[in-house]
């Protein structure tokens, strides 16, 4: 208990001193720890519970591990096992946050600031924003990666049971800056397949379509940042708004001190233990929902042709 109220010292003399940051952003950081913490040790029981026959955590870690293994290689095929760790890791700590934010926590409170002692890290956009961002990062540098250092006898998807065509067989071998551009090229398709299709002054067209495909490319690479970081932090924050407001209510009506007042603060407990049955479940859906996005994302990075 000593260390937590230190914690809890340190920070409000921190942001009376900088004014930099507040007593919510201070939480979602020792928030954030704990989710790690919880992880790397759960991750060192299953190292030693690992064996030919897994038990306990590792267990779970195996079905998981699994299971997103047959998410990716449906989108990749056997590519596609090689970006099951990172999927596993936005996995791991999305549904960690999302669940421990669901434990009764107790609030401290210390030179007239509450400070809880766990808020859910994807209850805060800044938590989802940067998960998105790490998303975002992770699969346009692998789709660079893939072109700029082609995997050795790679193939194409123009290559059927035996057959090579030569075109498809340069593809799968060009890379270093011709890749580079291969990749930077996508961002205006398909203006190139137009401009084989059009002739004379139907070429001129194609100025207006170049930037408007170009705009239109870069909105939907961005809009998946919002997408990803908007839908997580929004179904989050509002299971965690709706189980405070039940709390608050909750409350309020014992406070009354009268039957009806009991009564009410009963059903209100009732249906807040649904809610957080509920918030379980949603939980782990928008964990899978962020991972399998962030695949698909990926698949679509690294594949042969956009």
């Amino acid at each position: 208990m000593g260390s937590l109220m230190t914690f809890a010292e340190a920070a409000v003399v921190a942001q009376e001193a900088h004014h930099a940051m507040g007593m919510h952003e201070y939480c979602l950081m020792w928030s954030t720890l704990i989710v790690v913490t919880v992880l790397f040790v759960t991750a060192l029981m299953a190292r030693g519970q690992a064996g030919l026959v897994p038990r306990g955590v590792a267990a779970v870690y195996e079905h998981i591990f699994d299971w997103l293994e047959g998410i990716a290689v449906g989108f990749m095929g056997r590519e596609g096992r090689n970006y099951v760790p990172l999927a596993c890791s936005f996995f791991l700590f999305i549904l960690m946050s999302n669940w421990l934010g669901l434990l009764p926590w107790p609030i401290f409170e210390e030179h007239g600031h509450e400070l809880p002692l766990f808020e859910s890290p994807t209850a805060s956009i800044s938590t989802t924003l940067a998960l998105a961002v790490l998303s975002f990062l992770a699969f346009n540098l692998l789709g660079i990666k893939k072109r700029v250092f082609p995997p050795a006898g790679g193939h194409s998807p123009h290559e059927d049971h035996g057959s090579h065509d030569e075109s498809a067989e340069a593809h799968a071998v060009e890379g270093g800056l011709v890749g580079l551009w291969d990749w930077i090229a996508h961002f205006w398709h398909p203006t190139p397949k137009l401009a084989r299709d059009f002739q004379g002054v139907m070429k001129l067209m194609l100025i207006p379509l170049f930037v408007l495909f170009l705009g239109l490319n870069f909105v939907e690479e961005f809009a998946r940042i919002a997408s990803l970081s908007l839908r997580l932090y929004g179904n989050i924050f509002g299971e965690h708004a709706a189980k405070a407001n039940m709390i608050l209510t909750m409350d309020s009506m014992m406070g009354r001190g009268d039957a009806m007042g009991y009564g009410i603060a009963l059903i209100v407990f009732g249906a807040s233990c649904f809610v957080t049955l509920l918030g379980a479940l949603a939980g782990f859906v928008q964990a899978m929902v962020f991972t399998m996005l962030t695949l698909s994302y990926i698949a679509h990075a690294v594949a042969d042709e956009h």
